[in-house]
């Protein structure tokens, strides 16, 4: 495996990207999954300029692509933001509280289940392997943006 040479942040979104649409193995969506939570932590963790705005931008997208959200449990009666739905996504993977269905002995879906606000908001997040190889790609280009 080869050196960073660059900005890690800056590396990682190219080398991510590479995987992405070069890997042709028989694991893609759990590879996929792997990505996704790489991906989500980015702007959560690491970036710390203008990260509301790319918040919202990556929760755009998921709207944009009709990614099925569900909040299937709220005991508070805070607001529900962006960043709290892209962090219970991030925690439903990070925790593996993660189902799927299958067809023809094939992943169809995954169904991410992550908890926020002190586990009083509990959300399911529905992916296809098209959904979710189009979101992941779509957080790159977003970071792309913003990073040096």
């Amino acid at each position: 495996m080869s050196e960073y040479t660059k900005s890690f942040n800056k590396e990682f979104l190219e080398r991510t990207k590479k995987i992405i649409t070069d890997y042709q193995g028989e694991y893609k969506f759990t590879l996929l999954l792997n990505c996704t939570l790489a991906l989500i932590c980015l702007p959560i963790e690491i970036m710390k300029n203008n990260n509301l705005e790319i918040i919202n931008l990556v929760y755009k997208k998921l709207e944009e692509l009709k990614i099925p959200i569900k909040l299937t449990f709220n005991r508070s009666s805070n607001a529900e933001t962006n960043f709290l739905k892209l962090k219970a996504l991030r925690n439903g993977i990070a925790h593996l509280n993660i189902n799927y269905t299958t067809s023809s002995k094939k992943l169809k879906t995954f169904i991410i289940i992550g908890t926020t606000d002190n586990h009083n908001k509990k959300y399911e997040f529905h992916f296809s392997e098209d959904n979710l190889k189009t979101f992941c790609l779509s957080m790159v280009d977003i970071y792309n943006k913003y990073t040096k």
